[in-house]
């Protein structure tokens, strides 16, 4: 969920390999917790989001996402990009409290 004030709080979302230390790098896990969010827009792709949050391991010690606005307008979806060409879409639900 994303707030007006910066913060974002996510549960089971794609995490970047390179966002985990090197020896679990095998395990691609997922990401769940808090951190904050900036609009950004990636080079060579639409506006979008920059997720930050801290990944709970000493290195790397906080991890950085990009999601870009997609979708049917009014952009409705959120693809949330990987580095590995992999990603996945997220849907607005403006029910979610």
């Amino acid at each position: 969920m994303f707030t007006e004030d910066g913060a974002v709080s996510f549960g089971n979302i794609t995490q970047d390999r390179y966002c985990v230390p090197e020896n679990m790098r095998n395990a691609v896990p997922r990401a769940s917790g808090d951190g904050t969010w900036t609009f950004d827009t990636v080079p060579d792709e639409r506006p979008g989001v920059r997720i930050e949050f801290a990944t709970g391991h000493e290195r790397p010690a906080h991890c950085a996402l990009n999601a870009i606005w997609v979708g049917k307008r009014p952009y409705d979806q959120m693809y949330l990009r990987q580095d590995d060409g992999k990603g996945e879409r997220y849907a607005r639900d403006s029910t979610a409290h």
